[in-house]
């Protein structure tokens, strides 16, 4: 974890979270003002990802993950190199989808966003391309938490949500993070939490092992009034 000292624009200090204990690294004197929303995010993502490593930055609605997939190419140089593969889809996105769909621009410096609402086979092209090791940022939404298997070296979270506004619960938290490291792709990972202390709750705190809950259950815990209300016609499907 890290977090901006008072009236310091490039000075953060530096926390270990291990077993609920956190552990004081430091302070270090960052290369950027430690300010603003999405390019913040996209100079720090930046400066920690390395040679071959992928990092995913958590997004709270779609419309982040395409600010910060914008504010990521300011921060880095356009590959010298495109690959085939995004070339590929860089011509399907533009003859099938629209000619200036945002990531025409973003793949070129191999950088993507992934969220529910975009076409499914462009997510899709998005997991298997960064699985490929062929996308080095994905700016993602919780469309992690529905087992999205994007392994990644280093994964970039400020202020959580599920969804638009519900504030992450520990449960979800867990699963987030354990994308970062993943069997035959990255033997250990590494979770970055921006400013802590700001969050709305603090769901990176608490027992690892959480007690699961099938949905239906959580919809019948009180006696099904919304399946009712949906019989009745009183909500939308």
């Amino acid at each position: 974890m890290f977090q901006k000292l008072v009236e310091k624009k490039r000075q953060v200090k530096f926390v270990l979270l291990n077993d609920n204990k956190q552990i004081e690294l430091g302070q270090r004197t960052l290369k950027f003002d430690f300010r603003g929303t999405y390019t913040l995010r996209a100079r720090f993502a930046s400066a920690i990802t390395k040679g071959n490593d992928t990092t995913i930055l958590f997004a709270n609605r779609p419309i982040d993950t395409e600010k910060l997939a914008m504010a990521l190419i300011e921060e880095i140089p356009e590959a010298s190199h495109v690959d085939e593969d995004i070339d590929e889809l860089i011509h399907f996105i533009k003859t099938e989808i629209h000619e200036e769909y945002l990531l025409i621009k973003t793949l070129k410096y191999k950088v993507a966003f992934h969220y529910g609402n975009m076409p499914s086979l462009l997510r899709t092209r998005v997991e298997d391309l960064a699985k490929e090791g062929k996308i080095k940022f994905i700016c993602c939404t919780s469309t992690l938490l529905q087992g999205v298997n994007l392994p990644a070296k280093h994964i970039l979270i400020d202020n959580p949500k599920s969804g638009n506004s519900q504030s992450m619960t520990r449960q979800d938290f867990l699963n987030l993070i354990g994308r970062a490291g993943r069997l035959q792709y990255e033997f250990h990972g590494n979770i970055w939490c921006l400013n802590p202390r700001e969050w709305d709750t603090k769901p990176y705190e608490g027992e690892r092992l959480q007690k699961v809950e099938p949905a239906m259950d959580q919809v019948m815990d009180n006696g099904g009034i919304l399946i009712q209300e949906l019989i009745d016609k009183r909500i939308d499907s």
